[in-house]
């Protein structure tokens, strides 16, 4: 049953729905990503956050795509529903909706009171010793220093993925709920 509806889809119909899947297991990924910045000792290595915050773009890229481009109705009596507009959001569940928005609020709020690191992590391999780059100069510091602006560094990059990507899942569902009722 789920399948055939699935398949009676249009073509822009089924990607929005397979991207807004994708979208929210990646969000809920990210989500716990983020938490995890919190506490260094449960943290995973820093490569992990890479494919959230490039997933993102792909994400967002199609939400946008099906926003900015759909197919206006022929019938001008019709109300267009835009992202501007209030009506756009009225295609979306209300539990759903409260879900994401404090999930994009949470992470904007997360975001906002990071302070952003002072220069740019690194480790040398060959020396085994840990730098921070600042203005081009490279500065020694220890393990402890390192590993704290790799995770506030990953949670800015985390909390900024969170909050794309929860509008993306919130676009994308709506164009499909409203595309589905038509």
């Amino acid at each position: 049953m789920l399948a055939g509806r699935f398949v009676g889809l249009g073509r822009a119909q089924q990607l929005s729905l397979i991207v807004c899947i994708i979208g929210s297991i990646l969000l809920v990924g990210d989500l716990v990503f983020l938490i995890l910045t919190f506490r260094p000792s449960l943290a995973l290595p820093h490569t992990v956050v890479q494919p959230f915050f490039l997933g993102m773009f792909p994400i967002f890229g199609w939400a946008l795509i099906v926003t900015v481009f759909r197919p206006r109705p022929r019938d001008r009596s019709f109300p267009h529903r835009s992202i501007g507009s209030p009506e756009f959001l009225s295609d979306i569940p209300g539990s759903v909706l409260s879900v994401v928005l404090v999930v994009a609020a949470t992470a904007a709020v997360i975001f906002a009171t990071t302070p952003f690191p002072t220069g740019q992590p690194e480790y040398d391999s060959a020396t085994h010793t840990y730098r921070m780059i600042v203005n081009g100069a490279p500065q020694t510091v220890d393990r402890a220093q390192y590993a704290t602006v790799l995770d506030v560094s990953d949670r800015l990059f985390l909390s900024a993925a969170a909050i794309f990507l929860s509008v993306a899942v919130l676009m994308t569902l709506g164009h499909y709920r409203a595309s589905s009722r038509s």
